[in-house]
Parts: C-alpha cells; structure tokens; sequence
C-alpha cells in the first residue's frame, strides 16, 4: 500500500460502529482517517482538512447524504473530492439520484472490507490520472501559447525586413532606367523574398488551423471574376514552364456566390500551383462544374450549389503510399528535383480548409501519368446583383505619380523604423505625394497638433507610445469630422490583429510586406468616404 500510505479518508456516519469498523480496518491498510458524524459536523470539519475520498453515509438526522454531497459539489474547495456514498438502501432510483448529485461510487451495507478497500484504490487511481491530465493539459495549452507567442514575434520580425527587401525590389522593377540585365537580378529578388513571404504565411495558416483559431470570412463576390482572376495567375506560370493550362468552366455555373474568397483562393493557387510545378511536359486542366443543387444547410432556405473544382495534370504522378502522406504537414511526396521547394503545407493546409468548408480532397495518381485532384464543395448562391465580368482587355488601374492628382492629400507616416520609412516614403512618392514623417505616436500627435493632415500611415509597435494609444488620443482630442483617416500599416499579421486595429478606432489595416497597390487601395476607400 506505498502508494496510497498518507491517504486521508472523511468517514461521515451516524452509526458509532460502522465508524469504528471502517476506521479500524482503514487505518489498518494504511489510511488517515478522519470522523463526522453526521452532515454539519462534516462541512465544518471540511473548513480546515481537504481530505483525499470521502465515505458518506446517505440516511442521517439533520442534513442526509444527498443534501451534504449537494453542498459539497457546490464548494469550490471540495467539489473535486471524490464521494463514495454508504447505505442500506437498494432502490436502484437512490442509486441513480446519488451519482447524479456528483458521487462517483456506491458501497452497500452491510460492506465488505475487501470491497471497500478495492472501490476507494480505484477512485484514488481515477482521481491520480485525472490530476495528471490536467496537468498534462496545463502544459500542453502553455506549449500552445509559448508557440503562438513565438509565431507571433517571428511574423512581425522576419515582415519587417521583408518589407524593405519586397518595397524596394518593386519600386525598381517599375524604374523606366534599370537595365534589362539589373531588372533580371531585381526580378529574383523579388521572387525570391515573395516566396519566403508565402512560406511564412503557411507556417501562420497551419498553427491557427491546427489551433482551432482559424475561421472563415463569407462575402458575396462574382464567381466568374474570380475564376478568371485564379486563371490568369496560372496561365502565367504554366506559361514559364512551356506546359498548357486550359480551363473549362460548366456553362451553367452560378453568377454570383457566398463564400470565403481568399480561403478558396487559396485552396485552388495551392493545388494548381502544386500541379503545373510537377509537370515538365503536357500540361494543366482546370475543370469548374455544377453538379446541381445541394443539399441546404441546417434547414436553411438559402439556395446551394455543390460545384466541383478538379485539377488534372500530366505530371510526375505519386505512389500509393505517397498519397498517404501528402496531406500530411511538411510531407511531400518524395522526388529528388523537388526536394527543396517549399514546406510541404501546401496540401495540408488546403485540406483542412476544404475540411471545415464541410467537404473533403480527393485525389488519384499513377506515376509518370499525372494526377487529378478534386473537391466538391457546397457553395452559396447569391441572389443579389453581382458586377459583370470584367473584359479581358480591361487595363489593370494605373498606379504613378498622376494617382496624387486625381486624389490630393495630406499625409503623414509614423513609423519607428528606418528601412521602413524609407520604402513607404518611396511608395508615397511614386504615387505622388510628399508625405511628412513622424517616428512615434508621440512625435505624431505633436505634428498633428501643428498641421492638418487627411491621412494618418500607422505603425503599432513604436518606442515612446504605441500605434494603438496614438489613436486612443487622436479619437479623444479631435471631433470625427476633424480628425484624420488612420490607416494601420504594421507587420502584426496574426488572426485578430487587424480587428485590435479597428477597435483602437483605426479606419483601415495594411500588412506588411506593403505593395503600392495596397497603398493606392487604402486610399481609394477613403476617397469613397467623401472626406477628401
């Protein structure tokens, strides 16, 4: 009985030689025991000693049994003390009340004291692996949140560089006076840094979703646009490989659909992605089919569609036991050109979107033929008007200095780091604007004070005061039609993020990395205010 010799044990019972009993053969075995006798006695005993299993007998004078568990369960310092109840009684309906109030066993009289002995090792064994759950959960949810913690400091602190590294190698692409040999070495820079930003990325995608913390954003958007929009990115790179990508949309497709635009996205770049960098020679087919109405989901009287997204390739195929591991995170399937390209998310993390879409990934495979990956996902029509297709000569929106001109501007940059202001600075300039700078949120409501600006670039994480507390004071020092657009610009890139920004009283949110399109983007939904 090692293991169980400085157990303490509450016998609670009326009955002056059933306690001497139980004490003398418990004591016997090793066991502390304790004595009430009778309901109030045992509450006011339990005041000072926690005992490790309480023996309760159930018909007593004053407070029984049931109504002495009852108060038990609602301390907080007892309610996890196991209760064996004692009693003569045999009704099976007794039984059932008793264990509904929280008892964990019964012990009948006339006991046996091999019995008793047995019933309390198995409550003290349950209640010894319950405490190492916990604590094994305790320590599971701080590895969790040293993990989020760390993931968390590594995207703000690998966006920051990467800021300067994408900012700059982008502002010299768009130089008219970069030779054609220079622009080559910008353009794999620039590449280059766009692929490490994609991988961070994944690494983010993967931890919420693994976490439980991802969750998906439906919106209303044409489906024919974004069809398109998907294509054009891999008739691009299937045309670097020198393979063909044909795309073969149902006639019958909806115009407009309910859904999580840049999950699906995601999820069709990953796996057309994956199919045209496996394929050497042949090429790339994007089916879209309507397979007809599904099924509406809880009961509800919105109108579905199961739309069938299919990728066949002329790749290198996969074993089948390859397939078993592919969706697997960091797997790959093994292949020594392709080793060292990418993390191995890619699948996985499509998956488990598709997963929580309500739906699965299919795929099959012969090596040296090719594969065909496949989803059918039940996707929600959308009733309202949805914008055209847009014509596939339409010019993309031109971004340049002539941007100032049609939307003049005030604009004032905070942000603590150098390389950073740099590159926005640049990034304001090419679009016009001489904007002022500010190195803290402090230096920045002394420039507000002084000068009057429309717009307000934002960083969060700065010396002295915080992007969060100068927007705080600027909400608290300037009435709404005074005060200037604040536009977060910050590499804070997890989930809730951008939601801490538009709490703090932030109009709008860009991540670094920062693109001059996103630039040129904020500032046209401002424009659209009616501010200007």
């Amino acid at each position: 009985m090692d293991e169980i010799q400085k157990t303490q044990v509450l016998i609670v019972d009326d009955t002056p030689t059933n306690i001497q009993v139980l004490s003398d053969f418990l004591i016997e075995s090793g066991f502390e025991v304790l004595v009430a006798k009778n309901g109030e006695s045992a509450l006011r005993k339990l005041e000072k000693a926690a005992p490790d299993i309480i023996l309760l007998d159930i018909m007593m004078p004053g407070i029984n049994g049931f109504e002495t568990c009852i108060r038990l369960k609602d301390w907080d310092k007892t309610k996890d003390i196991p209760i064996i109840f004692m009693t003569a009684l045999s009704d099976v309906v007794d039984k059932v009340k008793g264990l509904s109030l929280g008892a964990v066993d019964y012990i009948t009289k006339p006991f046996q004291q091999e019995e008793v002995l047995a019933r309390i090792n198995v409550q003290l064994r349950l209640r010894n692996l319950t405490r190492q759950l916990q604590l094994a959960k305790q320590e599971a949810d701080a590895a969790n949140q040293s993990k989020s913690e760390f993931l968390t400091n590594m995207s703000h602190d690998l966006r920051t560089p990467l800021n300067g590294i994408l900012g700059v190698s982008q502002m010299l692409l768009s130089s008219p006076n970069i030779p054609t040999e220079e622009l080559d070495n910008i353009n794999i820079i620039y590449q280059s840094g766009s692929h490490l930003l994609t991988l961070i990325n994944d690494i983010l995608d993967i931890s919420k979703i693994e976490s439980g913390k991802m969750e998906l954003d439906r919106s209303k958007f044409s489906l024919a646009n974004f069809l398109k929009r998907v294509v054009e990115i891999c008739q691009v790179r299937a045309k670097q490989k020198k393979i063909f990508f044909r795309y073969q949309p149902d006639s019958s497709l909806p115009m407009g659909i309910h859904a999580d635009e840049k999950r699906v996205r995601q999820i069709l770049i990953n796996l057309l992605g994956n199919a045209i960098k496996f394929t050497e020679t042949g090429g790339v087919t994007f089916i879209v089919k309507n397979l007809g109405s599904a099924t509406a989901l809880n009961n509800s009287t919105l109108s579905y569609r199961k739309l069938r997204f299919q990728i066949e390739d002329t790749g290198i195929g996969m074993k089948p036991e390859s397939l078993q591991k592919i969706f697997l995170p960091f797997e790959q399937a093994k292949n020594p050109r392709y080793n060292n390209e990418g993390t191995g998310l890619g699948l996985a993390i499509s998956q488990k979107l598709i997963q929580m879409m309500g739906s699965t990934l299919h795929v099959k495979s012969q090596p040296g033929k090719g594969s065909i990956f496949w989803t059918d996902l039940d996707i929600e029509i959308a009733v309202e008007a949805i914008e055209p297709l847009e014509p596939t000569s339409k010019p993309p929106s031109i971004v340049d200095e002539s941007f100032s001109r049609q939307l003049p501007l005030r604009i004032l940059l905070v942000e603590d780091t150098r390389i950073n202001q740099k590159v926005a600075l640049r990034m304001l300039k090419r679009l016009g604007y001489q904007a002022d700078l500010a190195t803290n949120g402090l230096e920045a409501l002394e420039v507000l004070r002084r000068e009057s600006y429309d717009i307000v670039f934002m960083d969060v994480q700065m010396p002295q005061m915080d992007g969060f507390e100068a927007t705080r004071q600027i909400h608290r020092e300037w009435k709404a039609l005074e005060r200037p657009w604040i536009i977060a610009m910050t590499a804070n890139a997890m989930r809730g993020d951008r939601e801490k920004c538009l709490e703090a009283g932030m109009n709008d949110y860009i991540s670094k990395p920062v693109e001059v399109e996103e630039i040129a983007r904020s500032l046209r939904q401002y424009s659209v205010t009616g501010k200007h």
